[in-house]
């Protein structure tokens, strides 16, 4: 409504007796708080997020390196020195990452059902359409978070073998080098590498369309919102439309924050399964 009324100046003004002057800095005076209190709010959001995540990461992180210490031989084998560096160093530091974006999962459909509310009742049924095409893409991205995590798993599976190969090389060094196996271990590490880069390389071509899709999505509902209000014979005023292009604007944040939380989440799930399968290890025999 107040950006109805600053598009629509010259009406909001017109009457002195129906808009005084008090009004006029009753309203900016309103403006300037709501600005400092959503400012205050939002970044002692982000301080709290910021500050849960570097203790579960820290917290993560310990009990990596105590299940560590509790592990039998046969189990040590298994879990290399490369996969417990990912363990503390990638897999841990997803908790933190997901701790800043998670609440969005929820607060980004709602700001999202919110701006649609607002643009309905200025623009009417044409934003039906801004819907549609809202709820098509969120879907959209969706799945292509679901390929960017397999790809994601792919890569730390690949990862971890090469640790594991490295940790051998580096441990048979004399051995490689008295028999001459140089070209051979490379080519076999050179393999497993390729195969790393593949599955990181197609995990960002899938980000890389994500964020490209989120960056339209606005651009994209408002043309098609505008389109169908014109086409349908309606007359678009000038309050209408600076108040629509501005609730659209409002639609950046859930459609910026909403897909890489997704990703975040898919990250955090496969970083869960990895923990899990370090965590349900059998714990060795008190001496």
């Amino acid at each position: 409504q107040l950006l109805r009324c600053l598009a629509d100046k010259d009406n909001f003004f017109a009457a002195a007796g129906e808009h005084k002057r008090q009004e006029g800095y009753a309203l900016a005076v309103a403006m300037f708080i709501a600005a400092v209190c959503t400012s205050l709010s939002l970044n002692h959001y982000i301080a709290l997020c910021f500050e849960s995540g570097a203790h579960a990461r820290a917290i993560m992180m310990r009990m990596v390196f105590d299940k560590t210490l509790r592990l039998p031989l046969s189990s040590v084998h298994d879990m290399s020195a490369g996969v417990l560096t990912n363990l503390i160093s990638k897999d841990a530091a997803k908790l933190q990452e997901f701790t800043l974006f998670g609440h969005n999962l929820w607060s980004g459909p709602l700001t999202a059902m919110w701006v649609i509310t607002g643009l309905y009742l200025v623009l009417g049924w044409p934003a039906g359409a801004g819907i549609v095409v809202s709820l098509v893409l969120i879907p959209l991205q969706s799945k292509v978070a679901t390929w960017s995590q397999k790809y994601r798993k792919d890569y730390m599976q690949h990862s971890d073998a090469r640790h594991k190969m490295l940790g051998r090389l580096l441990g048979g060094i004399r051995v490689i080098k008295l028999s001459a196996l140089e070209s051979t271990v490379l080519r076999q590490l050179s393999l497993v590498r390729r195969r790393e880069l593949l599955c990181a390389r197609s995990s960002a071509l899938l980000l890389a369309l994500n964020r490209t899709m989120m960056d339209a999505s606005p651009i994209v509902v408002a043309l098609i919102t505008f389109a169908i209000s014109t086409l349908s014979g309606r007359q678009l005023t000038a309050d209408q439309a600076f108040t629509a292009l501005a609730l659209f604007n409002l639609l950046n944040h859930p459609f910026h924050v909403l897909p890489k939380s997704i990703a975040l989440f898919s990250d955090l799930r496969v970083a869960v399964s990895r923990l899990e399968r370090l965590f349900t290890l059998p714990d060795k025999a008190p001496s």
